[in-house]
């Protein structure tokens, strides 16, 4: 099976990011293909999640960016390439109805690393395409063990467990961005 490295710069400033994976793709002697998806980013994302922090909700971007972008991007590389399936490193799994065949995604078998929460927006097209690893591995050393024995560079490297945009939150709050309207909204609804 042919297999293509995809990275994608959702701030357009992360070169230690996308050196890291085209190396880890040169080591894997694999195609790699990078996009700076960060003005699409920051118009849907970032903007969303200002809003939302404003407006005294808590945001959640993964599952902005994950149909709107993640996916959409992945698809789009997919299609020109000629690959039919995408898989991403998510702790989820993906099944299908045997009676109505349609593609669901259930927890992963890790339940404290489950992702599955993060992919409820994806719809069939993503879905019926998508393979996920990780889903059926038990716990995070197993990951690392396999990671190991091709030896693989980022085999150590350290459990992503924040926002991947967020260097500090104070670049990104913005006081009293909702309206009036909206606070009252969401004050009455506490």
């Amino acid at each position: 099976m042919e297999v293509i490295g995809f990275y994608f710069d959702v701030l357009g400033t992360n070169r230690e990011g996308e050196e890291a994976a085209r190396k880890l793709a040169e080591r894997l002697s694999i195609d790699f293909v990078s996009m700076d998806v960060s003005k699409e980013f920051s118009d849907i994302v970032i903007e969303n999640f200002c809003s939302e922090y404003a407006c005294g909700r808590t945001p959640n971007p993964c599952v902005i960016c994950n149909p709107t972008i993640k996916f959409r991007k992945l698809l789009q590389i997919a299609d020109e390439r000629g690959a039919y399936y995408i898989a991403t490193g998510h702790y989820a799994q993906v099944e299908q109805d045997p009676v109505n065949g349609l593609y669901y995604i259930t927890k992963g078998v890790n339940q404290k690393k489950d992702q599955s929460y993060m992919l409820y927006r994806l719809g069939q097209d993503v879905l019926s395409r998508l393979l996920l690893p990780l889903g059926g591995i038990v716990c995070k050393e197993d990951t690392r063990r396999i990671a190991r024995s091709y030896e693989l560079p980022n085999a150590e490297a350290s459990d992503s467990q924040e926002i991947c945009f967020i260097e500090s939150y104070e670049r990104f709050f913005i006081p009293q961005k909702c309206s009036r309207k909206e606070r009252k909204f969401y004050r009455s609804t506490r």
